[in-house]
């Protein structure tokens, strides 16, 4: 007997792209972003990222290739001059109602 997979006609959690776009620093960035529910995620296409947290995580750094997934936590960004992203932001949403987002550990 195989194994099978039956996947529900109904998903509990859905992933709805709110956006996606490319952007480049042009003069280097320091920005502070408070934390937000939607996933986003960020693509480094060139330069390089660094993502600080206050709340004392650890720091995440992103090259040429990599993927960043930023948690709803709030964070200080630096990118070097020149420094190119692709972001995506996904909003999650479950059928029985919100989704209990928290303060979340990189």
């Amino acid at each position: 007997m195989r194994p099978e997979l039956f996947f529900p006609a109904d998903p509990p959690v859905r992933a709805e792209l709110e956006y996606i776009y490319e952007a480049e620093v042009v003069q280097g960035a320091l920005h502070i972003t408070l934390a937000h529910p939607p996933l986003t995620c960020w693509i480094v296409q060139e330069g390089q990222v660094e993502l600080t947290f206050p709340q004392g995580f650890s720091s995440l750094r992103g090259c040429p290739g990599d993927a960043l997934f930023l948690p709803p936590a709030t964070r200080t960004h630096r990118m070097t001059a020149g420094t190119r992203l692709l972001s995506c932001r996904i909003h999650l949403t479950h059928s029985l109602g919100p989704l209990p987002w928290r303060q979340a550990r990189p």
